[in-house]
């Protein structure tokens, strides 16, 4: 998943997260047991303080965190979903499809 989230961090800003200098956020908490919370379009590359800062927050307190990230695709997922009230499976089933296309059209096959 990390080799996932760099290479689409890079298509987006044109470089790489280096290794160990993020972790990945589970935007709907690893807590609720489901089986899209693993999936790729609830996971964001965050540095694991303000990962660790919003552990189990409401999805409202998440994005304003959010917006401390230096990373593009957190930037263009707070831009994305800012006026969302809830996270849900439906969402993330639907950002999952749209990264899954980015990454085959532009970076498998591109």
């Amino acid at each position: 998943i990390q080799y996932i989230l760099k290479k689409i961090e890079r298509y987006y800003a044109g470089e790489e997260l280096k290794p160990n200098s993020f972790t990945i956020e589970h935007v709907l908490p690893e807590s609720i047991k489901t089986d899209y919370v693993g999936m790729i379009g609830n996971l964001l590359p965050l540095g694991s303080k303000l990962n660790e800062d919003l552990a189990n927050k409401e999805l409202g307190s998440k994005l304003e965190g959010y917006r401390q990230s230096q990373y593009t695709t957190v930037k263009q997922f707070v831009e994305k979903y800012s006026n969302c009230d809830s996270w849900n499976k439906e969402l993330i089933i639907q950002r999952t499809k749209e990264l899954a296309k980015i990454l085959y059209d532009n970076i498998i096959e591109g």
